[in-house]
């Protein structure tokens, strides 16, 4: 992690007005209302990271989900040879969701693929917003299985 970011998208300018129109129209993100996509942005932290970083670990606690904002990650499933990628997830999509959810170690490691910012939110806070936005629950659910498919 290289430094703290102001929120680049999503978000409510200082005095009002929304700049939703920036964030990404695919991903999770794209799935959801202003509403809930603002709920996403004002949870956790923000952060950056430069090119090849690991942002989960396979094996590790699933402490927390991160909200890839700009760039992409490769997901892979290690291997003691040559990690075999499972996918790439850009800007507007949430890895890590799995292991918060069902509390169970990660299945995959999530690696940068270029300066990347991100939003990283707890298990706590998720679990939070998800029972206060049906919709977040539902389009995490879709995007999950979507990817597994």
């Amino acid at each position: 992690m290289i430094s703290s970011l102001s929120r680049p998208l999503g978000h409510t300018r200082p005095g009002g007005g929304s700049v939703i129109g920036e964030r990404p129209h695919r991903g999770l993100l794209g799935r959801l209302s202003e509403r809930a996509v603002n709920a996403l942005l004002d949870s956790g932290g923000e952060a950056a990271y430069e090119p090849g970083q690991v942002l989960l670990r396979t094996g590790d606690d699933g402490t927390h989900v991160v909200l890839v904002l700009t760039g992409a990650v490769k997901v892979q499933a290690d291997d003691e040879l040559t990690p075999a990628l499972l996918g790439v997830q850009s800007a507007g999509d949430l890895v890590g969701e799995m292991a918060v959810l069902d509390g169970g170690p990660r299945s995959a490691t999530v690696v940068t693929c270029g300066h990347v910012t991100a939003r990283l939110i707890s298990r706590r806070q998720l679990q939070v917003l998800l029972q206060e936005h049906l919709e977040l629950l539902v389009a995490v659910a879709v995007s999950t299985a979507e990817r597994i498919r």
